[in-house]
């Protein structure tokens, strides 16, 4: 009987121990599955805030190939593509707030990486919103200091200057017309010396001392306008990778290059995590598999010896009891 009650606590004991397990099993798989499921709304919020970035860079592109020549923009001074850059810029930001806090939330070691994209995207912003207002300040056609340029010059041809005085003007336009489309300073400086020809054959001409004196004060404010013009264009850049417009331009660069490796370690750390995951809930499988076989090969030979003793023991008390109260031969 007490071998029976033994028996029956070791199964007992290694029943609650399987229970035991399964409950660890679906604990551990819940937590696991839960920071899978993190990781995974992490790389969905990564994935959209690529997308706005994208945008973004499509909203900076489509300024620079339709505003800049655009007369409606610096008549009314706003640009639909500006507009779109600063609300994606806003969304951006606000995405790549939420990324961090998620990053927060699993222990990343990403975010250095953050902060590093912080900083680009707001040096990229800063610089593109400035690179805007330089080309509106130096302006198109009849806007800004090309307006400027061109009514100084407009004035000067509604004098009645001498024919040499008109061609030196006529070959001060031609270069400067050069320099606008290509954007070279060694035509800056033929528009500076055909200036100085200019004013000298202003005063060698037989003009009215008042033309005159009006003529040389618009060939300055031309002068002065024109500078200005060459100014701003050293500021934006004269090439493709100088001035604001390369500052801006090489930001985007390291903006992606900072966005491809953040998305590498995200992805990475949902294949270890899963790994991980799958690994741990096949371990708890096998040792309640393992346990639960171990429990039926004891239980299994125990159940005949069992059954054997307590067949013994009933024969031996019944043997017992005759021995004890023997029964009398009738007569």
């Amino acid at each position: 009987m007490a071998g029976k009650k033994k028996t029956k606590g070791k199964m007992l004991l290694g029943f609650f121990f399987i229970i035991a397990l399964a409950t660890a099993l679906g604990i551990t798989s819940y937590v696991m599955l839960s920071r899978v499921t993190a990781i995974a709304n992490l790389d969905c919020s990564f994935h959209e805030m690529q997308v706005s970035l994208l945008e973004l860079r499509r909203a900076e592109k489509n300024f620079l190939l339709r505003e800049t020549t655009n007369p409606t923009f610096f008549s009314a001074g706003e640009s639909e593509y500006v507009n779109k850059f600063k609300t994606r810029y806003e969304l951006v930001q606000i995405q790549l707030k939420s990324v961090e806090e998620q990053l927060k939330q699993i222990k990343s070691e990403s975010l250095p990486k953050i902060r590093e994209i912080k900083s680009s995207l707001e040096l990229y912003n800063t610089k593109f919103l400035l690179l805007t207002s330089k080309i509106k300040e130096k302006g198109f056609n009849n806007f800004g200091l090309r307006g400027d340029l061109k009514e100084s010059a407009l004035a000067i041809e509604k004098i009645e200057i001498t024919d040499p005085v008109k061609l030196s003007l006529l070959t001060i336009k031609r270069h400067e017309k050069n320099y606008f489309l290509r954007h070279e300073l060694i035509y800056v400086d033929i528009v500076q010396k055909e200036i100085l020809n200019f004013k000298s054959l202003v005063e060698a001409s037989d003009l009215f001392p008042a033309d005159k004196n009006k003529a040389i004060q618009l060939i300055d404010d031309y002068k002065t306008q024109f500078d200005k013009i060459i100014t701003i264009d050293k500021e934006i850049g004269l090439s493709y990778d100088s001035g604001i417009k390369g500052e801006f331009i090489s930001a985007v660069p390291q903006i992606e290059l900072l966005f491809e490796e953040l998305h590498e370690e995200i992805c990475d750390r949902v294949r270890r995590i899963r790994e991980i995951t799958g690994l741990t809930i096949i371990a708890f499988l096998a040792i309640i598999i393992v346990l639960g076989l171990g429990m039926g090969v004891y239980k299994s030979p125990s159940k005949p010896v069992i059954g054997l003793v307590n067949l013994t023991q009933k024969q031996g008390k019944a043997m017992h009891k005759n021995r004890k109260n023997p029964k009398r031969k009738s007569l």
